[in-house]
This record gives C-alpha cells, structure tokens and sequence, in this order.
C-alpha cells in the first residue's frame, strides 16, 4: 500500500506544479497583451511620366523617311548618304516622383547593315539593337531628357 501512496502523491504534486505553471503562464500573457484600434490615412504620389509620342504601351514606332533630311533622299527612299533625325522626348513634369528610365531599340527588321543609330547628335556613341540609354528625370522635370 505504501507504493500506491507515493504514486498518488507524486502524481498530485506534478498536477499542482501544472496548475500553478499554467496560473503563472495566464497572468503573464495577460499583462502583455492589448488591443488598439485606430484608423489610417495614406496619400500616394502621383505617377507620370511619359512621352507624347509613345503607345500606351511604352513603344514606339518610328518611320524612317520622315526623318531623313528631304535633300538627301533619293526618290523618296533613304539611300547610302542619307542622314536624318528623330528625337523621343521624356518627360516627368506631372509626376511627383523621380523617375529611372530605360531606352532600348526593339527589333528592327530588314536593316541595312551600314545604316546605324546614334544616341546623340554628336554621333561619337553607337546604339545597337543590345545597348541601352538609361537616366535620371527628376519629380516635377518639365524638361525632360
């Protein structure tokens, strides 16, 4: 009988100890739990950047023999010896962030191989269908690049 004593005891004190553990456990959680309730407002900047001759989807497409100077042209074509221009204006002036911009020519089908594309009109920097110009526009930049 003395066996089941102890056994009864020991499994009482292990109960007692797992109650006032748990007591210990639930006053704690309670002193470091609240709640707060409140509400918020945010105002997102506004976004707009752009360029007055590109899609909606930020390509454009560009024919060639409007921008030939028309002296050059050989009957209307554009021939070995003819030069030209065209500018593709960014702007941000709208826009109330900054903006990173990326240029790239897309693909450009049946080229010739000598006809070649610029990045300025000082013609020291080739742009190639992998190369890209990239910049900076400021927020509020009317002037754009």
């Amino acid at each position: 009988m003395r066996k089941t004593n102890k056994n009864a005891v020991l499994v009482f004190v292990l109960l007692l100890l797992v109650a006032v553990s748990a007591m210990m456990v639930a006053s704690t959680y309670a002193k470091y739990t609240a709640e707060v309730t409140g509400k918020g407002t945010a105002t997102v900047a506004k976004w707009a950047f752009g360029t007055e001759n590109a899609s909606k989807n930020n390509s454009l497409t560009v024919a060639l023999e409007p921008t030939v100077d028309a002296t050059t042209l050989v009957s209307g074509k554009i021939a070995p010896g003819t030069s030209g221009k065209f500018e593709i204006q960014l702007t941000n002036a709208d826009s109330e962030v900054g903006v990173n911009f990326e240029l790239a020519l897309g693909d450009i089908t049946n080229k010739p191989t000598n006809l070649k594309f610029y990045k300025d009109s000082s013609y020291s920097s080739e742009l190639t269908t992998t190369g890209k110009i990239t910049g900076q526009i400021k927020a509020g930049d009317g002037t754009g690049v």
